[in-house]
């Protein structure tokens, strides 16, 4: 079942990615999820869980709530 993403959420996403100059399926390699998981949270059409939350922050070198500001402070 997928979940309605935040709009900013989702922009803040797309806007690190290629501020790095990682594609859509870069991410996902790094992140090691699937590259229809990273359009999907681009599209607005998908919530990760936190897990894969916390692996596409590492894979741009940035903090969870860098990305997903709600999110509480991780380890």
């Amino acid at each position: 079942m997928l979940i309605q993403a935040d709009p900013i959420v989702t922009n803040r996403l797309r806007q690190l990615r290629r501020s790095q100059g990682v594609a859509q399926y870069g991410l996902a390699v790094r992140a090691d999820v699937s590259p229809t998981v990273i359009g999907a949270i681009e599209r607005y059409d998908y919530m990760p869980g936190r897990q894969v939350r916390a692996r596409i922050a590492q894979a741009l070198g940035v903090a969870v709530r860098d990305i997903w500001p709600d999110e509480e402070t991780e380890a």
